[in-house]
């Protein structure tokens, strides 16, 4: 019973989590963001309907179900693995662009949004010259089978 309730709900948030992630990087990486979110609503929608009309054509076999309702279904299906298949993409490019943009020397999240501070780096005190507490303590070998 909670597979399903985790197909509708899990996997539409889960992608939503990812593009809000993209959001707090590179120029490149948040256009790859708002392409994954605006895909989530129609990925929600095509799951919906795509269980609804599989639904309908199981129940309607025992019937002679007529190849209308065979041909919605199967484009109904068709178009929601093509979301998934432009989400995986634009997750897929999103994740490359965040990569070249840590793996650049000398930049930084920072220097490609044009040089903004991050909040935690304006927080963070400034480094004393003192040693950190337990620095210099000797750390005891591992002990030795016998």
């Amino acid at each position: 019973m909670i597979v399903p309730l985790y197909n509708l709900y899990g996997i539409p948030s889960t992608y939503s989590l990812i593009a809000g992630s993209f959001s707090n990087d590179s120029v490149s990486a948040r256009t790859q963001g708002r392409r994954i979110r605006l895909l989530v609503v129609p990925l929600f929608v095509g799951v919906l309907a795509s269980r609804a009309l599989n639904g309908a054509v199981r129940r309607s076999i025992d019937e002679g179900a007529g190849t209308t309702l065979w041909l919605i279904a199967g484009t109904v299906d068709l178009l929601t693995y093509g979301v998934y298949l432009a989400i995986a993409l634009f997750v897929s490019q999103g994740l490359s662009s965040v990569y070249s943009d840590l793996s650049r020397p000398g930049a930084s999240n920072e220097a490609a949004e044009g040089g903004a501070e991050d909040e935690r780096e304006r927080e963070r005190p400034a480094a004393s010259s003192e040693p950190a507490p337990g620095a210099g303590v000797p750390v005891p070998a591992p002990p030795t089978a016998s």
